[in-house]
């Protein structure tokens, strides 16, 4: 009983998105005025724009994945907006795309590269606007579905890393996804316990 207690209470910390169901918050955050106006901008810089939430997923899917289509840019939001349903991680979309963890590392490299965060290739930004507008109403709105190569994931999906490193943490983990050139992880199942001797 005591494991099943556990079980039921882990699982309660990782609801999926439909069980926060909220769609006048997706539509709030990421509304066609709100799209609009990213896009009109010239040359966005991401740095500005830490406190809209739209704005901040759009600069990860740009920043981490522009490169990687459609697929590879709803694979970072998926990590990230599942980040922010976690109780590990900072629950506004902000706070966990700008995050530092031990000794003031950035999670997400390229807000802590020393490089300007400048967006300079309008189509993939249009492209980052858009998808991120679709994670968030799926993060929000029980309805919308986002699947990413054809799959959908659920919300234990919060790491991923390139194929151009092997960080020491993925060991620990286990691998969920392989989009372009991102490998994402979730927790590795906890082992079953063992049933008392008779």
């Amino acid at each position: 009983m005591k494991t099943l207690t556990l079980f039921l209470a882990a699982a309660l910390l990782c609801l999926p998105a439909a069980a926060q169901a909220d769609p006048a918050a997706a539509q709030r955050l990421s509304s066609p005025a709100a799209q609009a106006r990213l896009l009109a901008m010239t040359e966005p810089d991401c740095d500005r724009l830490r406190d809209e939430p739209l704005a901040c997923l759009a600069c990860n899917l740009y920043h981490e994945a522009r490169s990687e289509g459609r697929d590879g840019m709803r694979l970072v939001g998926k990590v990230t907006m599942n980040r922010v349903a976690s109780p590990a991680f900072p629950d506004r979309i902000c706070e966990v795309v700008w995050q530092r963890r031990g000794k003031g590392r950035a999670q997400f490299s390229w807000t802590d590269d020393g490089r300007a965060d400048l967006v300079r290739e309008p189509d993939a930004w249009r492209d980052a606007v858009a998808n991120a507008a679709v994670m968030i109403h799926d993060h929000f709105d029980p309805h919308v579905t986002a699947r990413i190569d054809g799959r959908s994931y659920g919300p234990d999906l919060l790491w991923y890393h390139t194929d151009s490193v092997t960080p020491d943490w993925s060991r620990h983990l286990q691998k969920a996804a392989a989009v372009g050139r991102h490998i994402a992880y979730r927790a590795p199942p906890e082992p079953p316990a063992e049933a008392p001797s008779t």
